[in-house]
């Protein structure tokens, strides 16, 4: 490489160190007119992906997955880029690319069979995962990734032993220990499981880690019906993740209400998009995992699972700011609606016309879904505020949704919940049905009937929801395959220690 190019390139890494990623885009676009060079398009991508240009990025990202065909760092690299920006179809590429070319790698195995979990692409996850075994056989990693495979895809029991092998090579392995507990229901105190839990909260050094394996006791202990022990382990691993990321019930009722005033039906814009999604939304541990299962079967329907599309769909206009500043144009939201399609058709297993969303905390956003897909419909699951409360308590979930340590937390996002939903339904009263869990539980076919007749559906073609073979990775893993039961209605009074909170309001 002729120096002056190389010393320019050194000076464009230099940039971009010190953040001057503009600068850096230049020097290296200026490079790379005067000979390609993958070093220098990677470089570039990610000055791109530093200054939000994501599509740019991809493009760039694109033309090196297709160039190289020699250097199994750069395609990794590659691949971590293209994620960093959600094109895990990118990343898939890139991955099986280097893999092609060193399928003896672990680090290159590893990283496919992570894409291809992100992508949705369910081919030869298990050779693959048996391959890295081979290649690191003292690793519990490669039968944690098989359990979660398996878990998945609904089969248990494989689940188990393969999570089972994990623990029995690494016994701190906490997402092990976490994925066994739900592979199965607990009929009889685990001692074995239970001595190993102890000894790994005894040895391990995070938060992250201990209550991970805390929740993962806690979920023994109900499963055996000792609610005083289960309400213990759960309440000290809520406690540790409490310290690591506080709460603000004020600045979250003040989110609320900037939602409630910027969606005012006078200064709305709409798309000129005739998609119709359904969105299926509702607190966490509602039910709404359940309800994509009873609609997955449809042919004509994909179920989209939880994914950051609308997150996607804004980060391509707002780069991570808010759109609650000002009235959105419809330039603007028929550019979001089509990133939000996009999203979708990226993922290996797409099919159907029409995407389930479920993620419960678009209640934030229907405003802005109805304001991208006027056509679009929203499937509203509700449940008792005690039972939530209850049922998110137990759960980990991750730091970002910071408000699921504390059930006076809980109460109180659950507050803003049901005064945005009363807000969106008297808004588009056609578009807004809610479906309440007593109520589904207790007369699923009139509510399935009700459903199917708000999404303009065949009746006829109702789907068992226990035989979908819907891709599941939400807590409800293993109930949304069990047929329905009325046991968790109520379940709240279970717990001395709930009832003690709700008595106390």
């Amino acid at each position: 490489m002729d120096i002056n190019l190389q010393l320019r390139i050194n000076q464009g890494i230099e940039l971009a160190n010190k953040k001057d990623y503009g600068a850096a885009i230049k020097i290296f676009k200026d490079c790379a007119k005067v000979g390609y060079d993958s070093w220098v398009q990677l470089n570039l991508a990610n000055c791109l992906i530093k200054t939000f240009d994501d599509f740019e990025a991809a493009r760039v990202l694109t033309e090196i997955i297709n160039t190289e065909d020699r250097n199994t760092d750069i395609l990794l690299k590659a691949s971590h880029l293209a994620q960093v920006i959600y094109r895990f179809d990118l990343s898939l590429k890139a991955c099986s690319k280097a893999y092609d070319i060193k399928p003896h790698s672990a680090d290159i195995i590893a990283q496919l069979i992570l894409m291809k979990n992100e992508a949705r692409d369910s081919s030869r996850v298990e050779v693959l995962c048996k391959e890295m075994i081979g290649l690191v056989p003292n690793s519990g990693w490669p039968y944690n990734q098989i359990g979660i495979y398996y878990n998945s895809v609904g089969s248990f029991d494989k689940a188990f032993d393969a999570y089972s092998k994990a623990i029995e090579l690494e016994p701190n392995l906490s997402f092990a220990i976490a994925g066994i507990v739900k592979s199965k229901k607990f009929d009889q105190m685990p001692l074995e499981l239970i001595k190993t839990i102890d000894t790994a909260l005894s040895q391990l050094k995070t938060p992250e880690e201990k209550a991970r394996v805390l929740f993962a006791k806690s979920k023994i202990f109900n499963d055996l019906g000792m609610y005083e022990d289960a309400w213990t382990s759960a309440n000290s691993a809520n406690q540790l993740k409490a310290r690591l990321s506080p709460f603000s019930k004020e600045n979250h009722n003040n989110y609320v209400q900037q939602l409630i005033d910027y969606n005012k039906p006078e200064s709305l814009s709409k798309s000129d998009n005739n998609s119709a999604p359904i969105w299926i939304v509702g607190m966490p541990r509602s039910g709404t995992t359940l309800i994509e299962q009873v609609l997955s079967g449809i042919t004509d329907l994909y179920p989209g699972g939880e994914t950051p599309a609308i997150d996607y769909a804004l980060y391509s206009q707002f780069h991570g700011g808010s759109y609650l500043t000002a009235p959105l144009e419809r330039k603007q939201l028929n550019s979001m609606a089509t990133q939000y399609d996009s999203f979708f058709k990226r993922f290996a297993n797409f099919q159907g016309n029409r995407v389930i969303d479920k993620v419960p905390f678009n209640f934030y956003h229907i405003g802005l879904f109805k304001q991208l897909f006027p056509q679009g419909k929203v499937i509203n699951f509700s449940r008792n505020r005690y039972d939530i409360a209850t049922s998110i308590f137990f759960e980990n979930f991750s730091l970002m949704q910071n408000y699921t340590h504390s059930i006076s937390d809980i109460l109180s996002v659950y507050e803003g919940y049901t005064k945005l939903m009363d807000y969106w339904t008297n808004l588009y009263p056609e578009s807004v049905l809610t479906i309440e869990y007593s109520d589904f539980v207790s007369n699923n076919a009139e509510c399935i009937d009700k459903i199917y007749e708000f999404l303009n559906l065949e009746i006829n073609h109702r789907v068992d929801h226990k035989l979908s073979q819907n891709h599941i990775e939400t807590p409800s893993i293993w109930q949304a395959r069990q047929s329905l039961y009325k046991t968790s209605i109520e379940r709240w009074k279970r717990y001395p220690q709930m009832v003690d909170i709700v008595n106390s309001l």
